[in-house]
């Protein structure tokens, strides 16, 4: 005896204006996506653009950003939400902006402010670990030769001048 097999199937009308519909918003949401893109914070969107990288982090040209970044990225792991350069700029974003956590997470997709933090944390751990060795302390005598005439005189103990603007 032979079974006979079971066919299902599945009509649909589709007519050209459901076509356009269908096309107009595929344009639509590709046209969003592009703008979006323009607004996420990530390389690219400072890549070639010295004024943006200056006003975010403080240092002058991107290739400078980039070349921080390059310094310190197999410290600086991708995890789930954030990647190595999205890490290292929220840091820098934070220290010359003086933004909060709550302003970051937002900023950054809507990421916690716990994650902020702990980003935050270890990118300041990292850049201190790399960058320590390019830091050279002068010795006290060459500093007293720099230091004006009226510390100088007044405060003769005095190796250095801190100024927090």
């Amino acid at each position: 005896m032979v079974e006979e097999e079971k066919c299902i199937g599945c009509q649909t009308e589709v007519t050209l204006e459901t076509i356009n519909e269908y096309e107009n918003l595929k344009k639509e949401n590709n046209a969003l996506k592009e703008k979006l893109s323009k607004y996420k914070l990530d390389m690219e969107v400072f890549r070639e653009d010295n004024s943006k990288t200056l006003h975010f982090t403080g240092l002058p040209t991107w290739q400078l950003l980039f070349c921080l970044y390059d310094f310190a990225k197999d410290y600086l792991d991708n995890g789930l939400v954030l990647n190595g350069f999205q890490k290292l700029l929220l840091t820098l974003m934070r220290m010359k902006l003086n933004l909060y956590g709550t302003d970051l997470s937002y900023r950054f997709g809507g990421i916690s402010d716990s994650t902020v933090s702990r980003n935050y944390n270890h990118v300041l751990d990292v850049l201190h670990t790399c960058l320590k060795p390019l830091i050279r302390w002068p010795e006290r005598d060459e500093l007293k030769k720099t230091l004006p005439l009226d510390f100088r005189k007044h405060c003769p103990n005095c190796a250095v001048i801190i100024d927090c603007f």
